[in-house]
């Protein structure tokens, strides 16, 4: 018998910090006859953003069909489709050209006339 493995799919958030959503099966029960429990999606921050990791299908269905998908709160997301950008280079230290010459400039002469004082008697 060959077991089908389900593949991991992440849900991830970015407007809301810590999102939680609780699916509740109301009236479900399960072979043996007992209440099924609630399933709490509690987004937890990781590199992507705040991400829900989840493989059950009834899961996926759920949260693919919720409100807040329609809304564009919630996404899928694929790890394989993020492209990664280097860093930012920072040097240490001031590289820029500063603005007042190394050299000073020597004043233009400028020859005056001699100045002539007016005495009135």
């Amino acid at each position: 018998m060959e077991e089908t493995k389900q593949k991991d799919v992440i849900f991830v958030t970015s407007k809301y910090k810590g999102l939680e959503l609780v699916h509740t099966p109301m009236g479900l029960k399960d072979k043996q006859g007992n209440k099924v429990p609630s399933i709490r999606c509690h987004f937890v921050p990781t590199a992507y953003g705040y991400a829900y990791h989840t493989h059950k299908p009834e899961l996926i269905k759920w949260l693919d069909e919720h409100d807040h998908m329609a809304k564009g709160i919630i996404q899928r997301f694929d790890p394989k489709d993020v492209q990664k950008v280097e860093s930012i280079k920072v040097s240490k230290g001031v590289t820029s050209v500063p603005t007042i010459p190394e050299e000073p400039i020597a004043p233009v002469e400028v020859k005056k006339g001699a100045h002539v004082v007016k005495i009135k008697k």
